[in-house]
C-alpha cells in the first residue's frame, strides 16, 4: 500500500510559523523542569554521585563509559552527553533539565519534518508531532534527568527514519552508511533501539510502498546435481548493495554502470559474472569504483531490470569462484590458515 496523494503543503512561511509555533508549546509546557531539583532515583548514580560522569568531561570517562555498563545499561553516547553537561554547567540540576528540554523540542520538531518527508502529509504530521510532543507520557523523558537516554535515542531514532526514507527513494552507499551511523549513534544512546531494523521494514510497506502485493521480483529455478553447467554459478547470497548510476541505450542493448565498494569490485572481471538483484549476468567492463553490464533486450523485459532507473540501489552477488581465488592468494589477511598464501610461483609449480 503505498502512500494517497496529498493535497500541496501551504507555503513555506506558514510551515515555518507551525513549527515554531510548536516548539513554543512544547517548551512552555515543560518549561518549569528548569527549576526541578535532581530526583533521589538513579540521578545520583547516572551523574552527581558517579565518580567519572561528576568530573565531568575526562579521558578516563569516555574509556569507562565504553567498557563498563552506566545504570545498568551500555550507552555510551548518554554517559557523554552527562559528563559534557557537567563540564559546561557543573552539577546545577536546572542546567541539565534544560538540555533535556532542548532535546524534546528539537526532537517534535524533527518528527513532524521526518513524517512530512515520508507521507507528503504536512498537518496530518504535525498533528502526530503535537500529540507526541505534548502528550503527558513524555514527563518522565523531560523531567528526570535520569531518561536523558530516551530523549537523546529519539533524537537519532528520527535522524535514521529520516536517512532511511532519503536512501530508500534516491539509493547510494553514503547514504546507506548514513542509516547505519545514525542507528549505531542511537543504540550507543539507548539499546532499546535494536528492534529499529523491524520499524524500516514496515516503512517500506508504508509509506515508502517499496514492499507491498503485486511487487515484481526475479525468480530462478535451481539447478540439480545432475544437469549440465552453462552459465554462471550463483548462490543467491547478498554481498553488498550497489548503485545503479547510468542507464543508457548502446546499438540493440542497455549499458548498466554499478558503482560498487571497492572491497567487493576486486572480485568482479570483465566477461566475468556478477548477480544483480539475482540476475546473473556478464560483466562487459570494470572500472576503479565501478561495472558495467550490457543487457540486451530479452532479459530487460524478462526480468525487473526493465523497472530499473537512476540512483536506484541494487543487490549484488560477486564472482563465487574469484571469492575463492582470493581467499586462497591472501589466507595470512583473511583468517586462519598458513601464513603463505598461494603464490604465482605455486600455480606454475602445480601446472597451471
Amino acid at each position: 500500500m503505498s502512500a494517497r496523494p496529498q493535497p500541496p503543503a501551504p507555503a513555506a512561511p506558514v510551515r515555518a510559523l507551525s513549527l515554531a509555533l510548536l516548539a513554543v508549546a512544547v517548551f512552555a509546557a515543560f518549561a518549569g523542569v528548569t527549576r526541578n531539583g535532581w530526583i533521589l532515583f538513579d540521578d545520583p548514580h547516572y551523574v552527581y554521585e558517579n565518580p567519572y560522569v561528576a568530573r565531568g568531561w575526562t579521558a578516563e570517562g569516555v574509556r569507562w563509559s565504553l567498557a563498563e555498563p552506566h545504570g545498568a545499561n551500555w550507552h555510551p553516547l548518554t554517559s557523554w552527553s552527562h559528563m559534557l553537561d557537567v563540564e559546561l554547567f557543573g552539577l546545577r540540576p536546572g542546567a541539565h533539565h534544560a538540555v533535556s528540554l532542548l532535546l524534546h523540542v528539537v526532537n517534535a520538531v524533527l518528527l513532524v519534518l521526518v513524517l512530512r518527508g515520508l507521507t507528503g502529509a504536512w498537518w496530518r504530521s504535525l498533528l502526530v508531532g503535537a500529540l507526541f510532543a505534548l502528550h503527558p507520557l513524555r514527563v518522565e523523558s523531560v523531567a528526570w534527568v535520569s531518561e536523558r537516554k530516551d530523549v537523546l535515542s529519539g533524537l537519532f531514532f528520527l535522524l535514521t527514519l529520516a536517512a532511511y526514507g532519503s536512501w530508500a527513494r534516491r539509493g547510494g552507499a553514503g547514504r546507506y552508511a548514513l542509516v547505519a551511523a545514525c542507528l549505531a549513534l542511537g543504540l550507543m544512546a539507548k539499546p532499546m533501539l535494536v528492534t529499529v531494523p523491524f520499524l524500516l521494514l514496515l516503512l517500506d510497506v508504508w509509506p515508502l510502498g517499496r514492499l507491498r502485493p503485486g511487487n515484481q521480483v526475479n525468480l530462478e529455478r535451481a539447478m540439480q546435481l545432475g544437469d549440465r553447467l552453462g552459465g554462471h554459478l550463483v548462490t543467491g547470497h547478498i554481498d553488498c548493495v550497489g548503485t545503479l548510476r547510468k542507464l543508457e541505450q548502446v546499438g540493440g542493448s542497455t549499458r548498466l554502470e554499478v558503482g560498487l565498494p571497492a572491497e567487493q569490485l576486486r572480485y568482479v572481471v570483465e566477461k566475468g559474472s556478477v548477480a544483480l538483484n539475482g540476475i546473473s549476468l556478464t560483466v562487459n567492463w570494470v572500472g576503479p569504483e565501478s561495472f558495467s553490464l550490457n543487457i540486451i533486450p530479452h532479459t530487460m523485459d524478462a526480468t525487473t531490470l526493465h523497472l530499473a532507473k537512476q540512483g536506484d540501489s541494487v543487490n549484488i552477488e560477486t564472482d563465487l569462484i574469484g571469492k575463492y581465488v582470493a581467499r586462497l592468494l591472501n589466507r595470512d589477511e583473511d583468517g586462519p590458515g598458513p601464513s603463505k598464501g598461494l603464490s604465482a610461483a605455486d600455480m606454475k609449480r602445480m601446472g597451471w
